[in-house]
């Protein structure tokens, strides 16, 4: 038997993070979660060191920071540590806000990424479609190269 995906899904809003968790476990991966980027850090931290990494990051733009204070970079910080220790991580940052500004940030952080706003489904690498209304999405990878539609 295959293991399952392992993702790990940082977002400061519970519904958010508590609707996606439970949609990714129904279409079959594992995941963990985290409500800060400080948390999410730990458990990144955590798996590497346990041998057991993650296959995938889901990242929220804005949340608590490193430092525990509301940040609106603060999923791009998160992004940054996650790629010095493991820079073939496919990662995907979530916001609800349409901001070309930080996309074109992301990608210069190491965000091997793609821009689309408004609606996003990411049916590809889920296997099953989610849809995210009035959520903008980045995502991508050299290890996963599709992107939201």
């Amino acid at each position: 038997m295959t293991p399952a995906t392992k993702i790990l899904l940082v977002d400061d809003e519970r519904l958010v993070l508590r609707s996606m968790e439970k949609t990714l476990l129904r279409a079959g991966f594992d995941v963990e979660t985290a409500g800060d980027a400080l948390t999410g850090l730990a458990r990144f931290r955590e798996a590497l060191e346990a041998e057991e990494p993650f296959d995938l990051a889901i990242l929220d733009l804005q949340m608590p920071g490193l430092d525990g204070r509301d940040s609106p970079s603060a999923g791009l910080e998160l992004l940054g540590r996650l790629l010095e220790a493991s820079p073939d991580l496919p990662v995907i940052v979530l916001t609800a806000f349409d901001e070309v500004g930080r996309a074109k940030e992301a990608v210069a952080r190491g965000n091997r990424s793609t821009w689309r706003s408004s609606t996003c489904r990411c049916p590809d690498w889920m296997g099953a479609t989610a849809p995210a209304p009035a959520w903008s999405c980045w995502a991508g990878s050299s290890r996963h190269p599709r992107t939201c539609r």
